[in-house]
């Protein structure tokens, strides 16, 4: 029976391998075959099997084993940008060459070895790949000889990382900037969990304890005055969503008071009823131009089943209070029995006075993007508008794509907002799910937009200081995040 031994290479810059070295133990004379997959999914474990970048032939003998073998790429492999990689061998029956290891793997809390060993015995039936793995007894003697190209100079970068020891922020996944005290500096609401002052210097004050209700917890959020007392409050997300309300720099827990509860019928984990739905999402908005923030609430799937939940839009009464306006605004039944939220980006896209809100959905949902019609009602505009995404219907199932986020700018400087959309494309779906987007604005009165991704080369956005749009874009392995 055959099997994978390999190991995997992670790389955050633009390379280009060369080689492959590798040491192998040989029973008897034969073609050593080694290869070069890419990566297929980003979970540090599955490969492209199918398609490998690199396929490495040679004669070898019982003499060469224990012996760096040495296989040549050409010509070389180039990966850009740098990503997740794996090389090794496919071993056919006992008395096949294997790999040779060398001590044990480094443990890394958290992660999977980075020698493993992928037996071909069972298959997942949603996505076709062998599930069963397990780690190699040591670190696989596999190497790969690699030149980095593209590199930027220290001097010319534009930015500097500093150390969470010097910022006195630890590592975050989600945050929110705001000065939430009023004193001309942005503070940091991290992960929804842990306020951190900004003392001016550059570095920030860990004052969770003094400034938030005792408990407190969420999974993100967002900023807004709701309030309109000119300090900005807080909207946590997670599967129990919380109002802060800004008091002179303490925050105070009115959830109750608000009236925000999402809780709707619901399928979870082996339950179904009313029950509280997990919200990833969310964004502040004046629907109705009454000159209070209304709230925009994204709610997201139940991920063991995939069961979608419905969003939901708070009016602001100016009270404190927030009335479900849903039905009357014209998204509840825009939905399509629910998607998953996953980001928010408000803009007026065309020009017209009225806030209007694109949400991108993950899970292979289209996005929704809401028309503001300036009286108090939203229409889904997305299928007309082209930013629901592209919809494949390979094997009867209607895909568009795992949208992350979206970012507005007026890219071309004509007077009106275009629109990124980044999507993780997961290496398994490129055929069929939407990549990262440029949607240009096309400035007619109910605008299109038109994808230009192919006609602009990313890596070539304005470098400088300038009056232009600039776009930061974060990379996962094998797709774009």
């Amino acid at each position: 029976m055959a099997y994978y031994e390999r190991a995997r290479f992670e790389y955050d810059k633009p390379v280009r391998i060369r080689a492959i070295k590798i040491m192998v133990e040989i029973k008897q004379a034969g073609l050593l075959t080694a290869y070069v997959w890419d990566d297929w999914g980003g979970n540090f474990i599955s490969l492209v099997k199918d398609e490998p970048l690199a396929v490495l032939k040679k004669q070898v003998s019982p003499s060469d084993s224990g012996t760096w073998i040495e296989m040549p790429i050409v010509p070389t492999l180039e990966l850009d940008p740098g990503h997740l990689v794996y090389a090794g061998l496919i071993v056919n029956g006992k008395d096949g060459i294997r790999l040779m290891s060398d001590g044990e793997q480094e443990k890394v809390e958290g992660m999977p070895g980075k020698s493993i060993v992928w037996l071909s015995k069972e298959v997942d039936k949603d996505f076709g790949g062998n599930t069963v793995y397990s780690l190699a007894k040591g670190d696989f003697m596999v190497r790969l000889e690699t030149q980095n190209f593209d590199v930027v100079a220290e001097e010319d970068l534009l930015f500097e990382p500093i150390d969470s020891e010097v910022t006195g922020i630890p590592s975050l996944s989600r945050g929110g900037f705001a000065d939430y005290d009023n004193d001309g500096d942005l503070d940091l609401m991290l992960s929804g969990r842990g306020l951190f002052k900004n003392s001016g210097d550059g570095t920030f004050i860990d004052v969770s304890e003094e400034a938030l209700p005792p408990g407190f917890s969420c999974n993100g959020g967002v900023w807004g005055d709701f309030d309109n007392d000119g300090d900005p409050d807080w909207f946590g997300t997670g599967k129990n969503d919380v109002l802060l309300r800004n008091d002179d720099g303490v925050f105070v827990d009115v959830t109750v008071e608000s009236g925000i509860d999402d809780t709707q019928q619901f399928v979870c984990e082996g339950e179904s009823g009313l029950m509280n739905v997990p919200t990833e999402s969310a964004a502040w908005i004046d629907v109705d131009g009454d000159g209070y923030l209304d709230l925009y609430q994204g709610n997201f799937i139940c991920w063991t089943e995939g069961m979608p939940s419905l969003d939901i839009l708070w009016h602001n009464n100016g009270d404190g209070s927030f009335t479900d306006i849903s039905a009357e605004s014209g998204i509840k039944f825009g939905q399509f029995g629910g998607q998953a939220a996953r980001g928010m980006a408000p803009a007026d896209y065309n020009n017209d006075g009225h806030m209007d809100l694109l949400v991108t959905d993950y899970r292979l949902h289209r996005n929704m993007h809401w028309k503001n019609n300036g009286d108090g009602t939203m229409t889904n505009v997305g299928k007309y508008s082209k930013l629901e995404g592209n919809m494949d219907a390979t094997g009867g199932m209607f895909a568009y794509g795992h949208s992350i986020g979206a970012s507005w700018g007026d890219f071309d400087l004509d007077g009106y907002l275009d629109v990124f959309i980044a999507n993780l494309a997961h290496p398994r779906f490129f055929t069929f799910s939407d990549k990262q987007t440029l949607y240009l604005n096309d400035g007619a009165a109910d605008p299109r937009f038109l994808d230009m991704t192919q006609r602009v080369i990313l890596a070539q956005f304005d470098r400088t200081i300038t009056a232009n749009e600039d776009l930061v874009i974060g990379y996962d392995t094998g797709g774009l995040g």
